[in-house]
């Protein structure tokens, strides 16, 4: 599903692909890649239950909020 598709705050099952200092991102299980603002401390692989906060704009990510961890990486 895209995140058009999503409604606010739905969720949905990703995997942090990698952190800036400003958050982390997420690919979703439907292969669709967002933001997480102040998410900088994931670690890459770890899997992630998130809900979809903004949905894209301009040249910005959809952004979501990471609820809980399924699979911490470290």
């Amino acid at each position: 599903m895209r995140t058009e598709e999503f409604e606010r705050m739905s969720e949905c099952i990703g995997e942090v692909l990698g952190c800036c200092r400003k958050g982390a991102f997420i690919m979703l299980e439907d292969g669709e890649k967002v933001f997480a603002y102040q998410f900088a401390n994931l670690l890459p692989g770890t899997k992630v239950i998130c809900s979809l906060q903004k949905p894209a704009r301009d040249n910005l990510l959809p952004r979501v909020a990471v609820d809980s961890v399924l699979y911490d990486a470290a």
